[in-house]
């Protein structure tokens, strides 16, 4: 019921506004349930001429304005919020009446009571009301403006308009005549500047094959106002209709869109093209349908394609019976898996004539372009719900991922997803992101009817302690096509929920998952396999193609050992970090042979600029003449790279450099000192030490000398360091 009632909704803002006239429309909602899904009990939202003003709701008892323009009118808000609370009164009244007649009080299903309310004040002055009701998704009944009196839509409606017709429809006719059209007239004094804006409409053409022959279709966005005509004319005169509704969508930066599509037969000689009228426009813009050759291109670049790989093939057998270029596989490359499946093989050119390699560079590029498309791919979606937004985090907040890109945020703070990739923020995406915008929002109301379910079956509902619900959702497309989803859901940073696709339901992770497990499994099992096997895979393959080079990048990683003292004996640390992209094996050995396990967790974590870093950590009880090493393999990396960890020679090294530094301090020292006494003049030929008595002259000495002391070890190690000695500092985690 939850999915109906959202979709009512969004089909509430589809009116049109004609030319020259304005109109104030009000959807209100009451919901009546046990448990609400979510929705709250009662909300209003407002619009004048489609722009979207304001909202209240019975969570919040306050009305919001949301055009700057408006904000600041306090004498507004406390008229609202007075009007708001009556109207909230007066409507949960009149829906218990409903329930009432229809003997559904008190049985303890779900309900939903809509009225959609307006007041039209046209061009020529005229004044137009209109009121719709309807519950649980159903026409109940409607207003009759020319004859003041409540229409019966369905037959239980009955009795309820006998009710209401008398004082009702008389009260009802004076509010739609005086107070709304006062309420109008005064947005429009202030919303002026917001209504008269206009952006142009950008327009698409393009095509598919169908059934029947081809489909057309126009896709016109960017435009402001909301109104426009779209049409599909044949032959610069003939209108073609369509059998598919076409609805005009927002977008997240308040401009609207709108795909018009028509099946044709093709014709020879025929001409189509789309008609777009719009307020921004002085002319209709007509954008017409090249004949698609299409089909020539792509036979053109099959054909290109294929004389090239021939022309390959047979060089590279030529080339390796002349030169006897062999092909082998790189040392310890055998089979391994990484997070998402197997790792592509990785081979090494082992030529025998060095003179030849730029056929074999050529021939590398071109197994670059296959070893791209190697291995499964994952969508996901982290999604965080708080009850208590005051804590300084959004309420709801949503994070996509593709294999461990970060695509892009939603909060409910903002209007719209925000993308976070280079190739997201082009026009080539734009049809995603609106899709995008849709699927969060539908998605942001199924998430709080699930935690508001949670915190129901726990007794939780009302109680003031701050909690929150986590969700981890998505789909892998694996190399040999198989889809596979997934979704686990946590309350309060506990392990609660699972889903199990082989067999569509959700499963309780603890006991106190299991009543809502059983309120949710009958809608929502078969919902979410839906989602996975097409909604969410169909994103998944939109995207690939725009982040293809994104997701090809390979960064090597860096690698540092330390290590520090534990109570068992010696932690040795092995920290990459720097790499990209986000898979990657580290592992500690014994005498170049022995695997080291460690009893703690290894995270990759991400860095700002975009790459990875992990640490792993194993206890080691040092033995004389043990070796050990950190082994990383990456994708990046042609072979394994391994980097001993040296035995603490760094602190020796310093002792030494210190004693050194010592031994040439007291050198020189004494060698000033020598010549001093035989040369008796010195002082007189330096005038700074001249003006020096003797005390202060060794007081420089002294600072002197511990200035070398603790500055030129230090020096001298940072030297060694960057020329990239091993840097196993004791003490360092």
């Amino acid at each position: 019921m939850g999915v109906v009632v959202l979709l009512l909704l969004l089909s509430f803002g589809t009116h049109l506004v004609y030319s020259g006239n304005h109109i104030l429309h009000y959807y209100f909602t009451a919901v009546v349930s046990d448990v609400t899904h979510g929705l709250p009990q009662y909300s209003v939202v407002g619009y004048v001429d489609n722009l979207f003003f304001g909202r209240y709701s019975s969570d919040t008892r306050h009305p919001e304005l949301l055009i700057p323009s408006l904000k600041g009118l306090n004498d507004l808000i406390k008229e609202l919020t007075i009007n708001a609370h009556d109207k909230e009164n007066a409507d949960i009244i009149m829906m218990k009446l409903i329930m009432s007649s229809l003997n559904k009080t008190g049985d303890g299903a779900f309900h939903v009571f809509q009225i959609k309310y307006s007041c039209e004040l046209r061009e020529d002055g005229g004044i137009h009301g209109n009121e719709d009701f309807a519950f649980d998704a159903k026409e109940f009944m409607t207003f009759d403006t020319e004859n003041p009196q409540y229409l019966p839509l369905v037959q239980e409606a009955l009795i309820v308009t006998q009710k209401w017709n008398g004082i009702f429809a008389k009260l009802k006719t004076v509010y739609m005549e005086n107070v709304c059209i006062s309420h109008l007239k005064f947005y429009l004094s202030h919303l002026k500047k917001d209504l008269e804006k206009k952006v142009s409409p950008k327009v698409k053409v393009s095509s598919s094959e169908s059934e029947s022959g081809i489909k057309l279709h126009c896709r016109v966005y960017g435009f402001y106002p909301r109104d426009v005509e779209v049409k599909w004319i044949k032959n610069g005169r003939d209108e073609i209709y369509s059998e598919e509704s076409a609805e005009i969508l927002p977008n997240p930066d308040g401009t609207y869109q709108i795909r018009v599509s028509v099946e044709v037969t093709p014709e020879e000689g025929a001409t189509y093209s789309c008609h777009v009228d719009h307020s921004s426009l002085e002319n209709p813009l007509v954008t017409p349908f090249e004949a698609n050759n299409g089909k020539l291109l792509y036979i053109l670049i099959a054909v290109g394609v294929t004389i090239i790989l021939f022309a390959v093939v047979l060089g590279v057998f030529i080339y390796r019976k002349k030169s006897g270029i062999k092909w082998s596989r790189t040392a310890g490359e055998e089979e391994r898996t990484n997070g998402h499946g197997p790792s592509c093989n990785r081979w090494r050119c082992c030529p025998r004539d060095k003179r030849r390699m730029g056929i074999v560079v050529f021939l590398l590029l071109s197994c670059g372009a296959h070893l791209a498309s190697c291995g499964s791919h994952i969508f996901q979606y982290s999604t965080t719900l708080v009850s208590d937004p005051k804590q300084g985090l959004s309420k709801y907040s949503v994070v996509a991922y593709l294999d461990n890109l970060m695509l892009g945020t939603y909060n409910s703070d903002k209007l719209g997803p925000e993308p976070l990739t280079p190739s997201h923020s082009s026009f080539e995406l734009y049809d995603d992101i609106e899709e995008l915008t849709k699927i969060i929002y539908l998605k942001e109301s199924l998430d709080k009817m699930m935690m508001k379910l949670i915190t129901s079956s726990l007794n939780k509902t009302g109680v003031e302690d701050f909690h929150v619900m986590q969700i981890k959702n998505g789909c892998e497309l694996s190399e040999d096509g198989s889809i596979r989803g997934n979704e686990e859901l946590a309350f309060d940073a506990k392990d609660y929920i699972t889903f199990d696709t082989a067999n569509p339901e959700y499963i309780p992770v603890v006991p106190g998952a299991l009543i809502a497990v059983q309120k949710r499994k009958e809608l929502y099992s078969k919902l979410q396999r839906t989602y996975v096997e097409n909604v969410c895979i169909s994103q998944l393959k939109l995207h690939l193609p725009y982040l293809k080079n994104v997701l090809e990048k390979k960064v090597p990683p860096k690698v540092k050992i330390s290590s520090s003292e534990s109570e068992s004996g010696t932690k040795l640390h092995c920290w990459v970090y720097g790499f990209y992209p986000r898979d990657v094996e580290v592992k500690w050995i014994k005498n170049g042979r022995d695997e080291i396990y460690s009893e703690e967790s290894a995270e990759i974590l991400p860095n700002p600029d975009g790459t990875y870093q992990i640490r792993v950590s194993v206890e080691v009880t040092p033995e004389e003449g043990a070796t050990y090493s950190c082994h990383v393999d990456h994708s990046s990396l042609e072979n394994p790279l391994v980097v001993p960890f040296e035995t603490n020679n760094d602190g020796k090294l310093l002792y030494i450099l210190i004693a050194v530094s010592v031994t040439v301090v007291l050198f020189v020292f004494l060698g000033i000192f020598r010549y001093r006494k035989r040369s008796g003049n010195f002082l007189l030929k330096c005038k700074y030490w001249f003006s020096l008595d003797n005390n202060r002259m060794y007081l420089h000495i002294v600072i002197l000398t511990l200035s070398v002391l603790f500055v030129l070890p230090n020096t001298i190690c940072n030297i060694f360091r960057e020329m990239n000695w091993p840097e196993t500092s004791r003490g360092s985690s």
